[in-house]
């Protein structure tokens, strides 16, 4: 238990007044339990401060378990944006290869099929950027919690 003065106190059992456990869950993979004994004499501000202290040590705890996922989803997010441009040229390369193989007359310009193919392509590079705005405001909003 820490005082005011941030030191270790030691009590018997038979001064506990109220024992806390606190079980977090932090991510699938990881929990943190706390435990607090608090001295039967402690005014109800000092049990407050002590149980808050704890609050906000498992809640930084789980921030930085989030900070971790949230760099994870941004790396994926950054890759399947790469992914997605790359179809996107190579599907309209695709098409410009089938259009001079066919012989056809005049500039190529896409066919209904093939310009909803191309429009879908836009749409998820600019749905992937977006997510790729958000994530980073996320991680720099918990990169500020964790400091």
């Amino acid at each position: 238990m820490l005082d005011k003065a941030d030191k270790a106190v030691i009590v018997d059992g038979k001064e506990l007044a109220i024992g806390v456990h606190l079980t977090a869950s932090l991510g699938q993979t990881r929990q943190l339990d706390l435990s607090v004994a608090i001295p039967l004499g402690w005014p109800d501000e000092e049990i407050n401060a002590t149980l808050d202290r704890v609050f906000a040590a498992a809640n930084r705890q789980k921030d930085i378990q989030d900070l971790e996922a949230t760099r994870a989803l941004l790396r994926n997010a950054e890759q399947d944006l790469s992914n997605y441009r790359k179809q996107r040229v190579d599907t309209e390369n695709g098409f410009l290869i089938a259009h001079s193989a066919s012989q056809k007359r005049g500039e190529f310009k896409a066919t209904g099929s093939q310009q909803k193919a191309l429009d879908n392509l836009d749409i998820n590079v600019t749905n992937s950027i977006e997510r790729i705005k958000l994530l980073q405001k996320l991680i720099e909003e918990l990169e500020g919690k964790c400091r």
